[in-house]
């Protein structure tokens, strides 16, 4: 893959070349190093990539990135950069067995990410409160980490949040053992994957999807997504009465993850008793990650909440 080229910060998000958009997919601040944190305790063989923009300075607060399965850290590609713009610190994490993360660890589950960043936000030294912007499982992992570290809290973003067992969980969890099966696991996934934008895909689109097959193609990578498709998501649902910061939770109407993306902000709704705001956005036509089909609208979204 060829060098990475800074963004331009002058260029409609929308009317990023190909070869702006591909090249980013190596790093999202070019300027930066990946940064790798033992985890889940320091003196760990295991490890964890981020990407860490630096302090800037200011009291803006820092924005702390985290994807969902089967994706990398670069799928914040559209919007991050927009935020370090602007002044605030980033920070983007791989989930553990995927991007530059290692596939060693024993076990991949939402409160397995919650470890994962409290070690990242140890390890880059950040003591003020952070917003958490969590697309899928990462909106689930946002949760728990609010209700165990308010105080580390500033506000949770949730990108299409997964934060609850669908009840045809158990049914599908046979049909997952055999999809993530070796011989057609990266497969299948990429084609489930393309299925989950909807109104439309960003220019880069192809050069990503080649580049995210790849990586579930290394050793441990498709172990590693087909135990966090499994993993069970009730500790994060239980834990939400325990949120006290302001939520915005982002949707796409056409999300085939929720039965009726319709009314999962109301059935979530009730669960934020204890949250300073609870606000929903219902974006029509989008799929599961609405930040990238329609990246512009979703930083208004997050810029007018955190300010």
């Amino acid at each position: 893959m060829s060098s990475p080229t800074q963004l331009s910060s002058s260029s409609p998000i929308s009317q990023l070349s190909v070869e702006q958009s591909a090249n980013a997919f190596s790093l999202i601040f070019p300027l930066t190093a990946t940064q790798f944190v033992a985890s889940p305790t320091p003196d760990s063989a295991s490890y964890v990539a981020y990407e860490d923009t630096g302090d800037p300075g200011n009291n803006l607060p820092t924005l702390f990135f985290v994807p969902g399965i089967g994706e990398l850290r670069q799928t914040f590609r559209l919007i991050a950069p927009h935020f370090n713009r602007e002044g605030h610190r980033v920070l983007c994490m791989d989930l553990r067995g995927a991007g530059q993360s290692t596939a060693n660890f024993k076990s991949y589950t939402p409160e397995d990410v919650v470890t994962d960043m409290i070690q990242i936000l140890d390890h880059a030294q950040i003591k003020s409160p952070v917003v958490i912007i969590g697309n899928s499982l990462g909106g689930a992992s946002a949760n728990i980490f609010a209700s165990r570290y308010p105080e580390k809290v500033h506000s949770i973003i949730m990108l299409n949040g997964v934060l609850r067992d669908a009840p045809s969980d158990k049914f599908l969890r046979p049909i997952l053992n055999l999809l993530f099966l070796p011989i057609w696991g990266s497969s299948a996934w990429i084609n489930y994957w393309k299925n989950l934008f909807k109104k439309q895909r960003p220019v880069d689109f192809d050069s990503y999807a080649t580049a995210l097959k790849k990586n579930l193609s290394e050793p441990g990578h498709l172990y590693a997504l087909k135990k966090f498709a499994t993993a069970t998501k009730a500790s994060a649902w239980k834990c939400i009465p325990q949120v006290t910061c302001p939520v915005l939770a982002i949707y796409g109407s056409k999300d085939p993850d929720y039965s009726d993306p319709f009314k999962e902000p109301e059935i979530v709704r009730p669960q934020y008793v204890n949250a300073k705001l609870f606000k929903s956005e219902l974006m029509d036509g989008l799929g599961h990650y609405p930040y990238v089909e329609e990246p512009e609208k979703v930083i208004k979204l997050i810029s007018e909440f955190i300010y």
